[in-house]
């Protein structure tokens, strides 16, 4: 399917089970940090570049998002290994 959520529609906004799946998907990311342990060594690490990160999204700019996510799934992979 191209595009995004909403893409196709004349007002372009997403539908309802998106907006009902946005807050599922986020306490569930937020849940899976806190059993993993993620943030345990230093509860602010990488809050920069997460607000980086969601700002260059907000903003659609993808451009300064790709770096920024990569970073991101790289750190949060090596943790995740190194705890294995």
């Amino acid at each position: 399917m191209a595009g995004g959520p909403g893409a196709g529609r004349p007002d372009a906004s997403p539908p309802s089970w998106f907006a009902q799946f946005v807050p599922a998907l986020r306490q569930g990311l937020i849940d899976l940090v806190e059993l993993a342990g993620l943030r345990d060594e230093d509860p602010r690490h990488g809050d920069a570049r997460r607000a980086a990160l969601v700002e260059a999204v907000a903003g659609g700019d993808g451009e300064a998002a790709s770096p920024l996510l990569a970073v991101e799934l790289d750190e949060t992979q090596a943790q995740l290994l190194g705890r294995c």
